[in-house]
């Protein structure tokens, strides 16, 4: 059976990978989709971006460039 890849959510979304876990619902290793451009950044340089699971478009996240993998 092939599996079907999600389409991505409305906007510029690139697909990733998480390499860190979001909580019980989003474990790590979970794939889904990453905002083009950044949602954020601290003082401190670091980058953050809004992370949109591929199986449900409704579990969004704030992510650190560092905590996901593009693909």
């Amino acid at each position: 059976m092939k599996m079907q890849i999600p389409k991505p959510p409305e906007g510029n979304y690139r697909r990733a990978k998480l390499l860190v876990r979001l909580g019980a619902l989003v474990p790590a290793g979970r794939e889904g989709w990453v905002s083009e451009k950044p949602i954020n950044q601290e003082r401190q340089g670091r980058v953050m971006y809004e992370f949109v699971s591929a199986t449900n478009h409704d579990l969004t996240f704030k992510v650190y460039a560092e905590e996901v993998e593009l693909q």
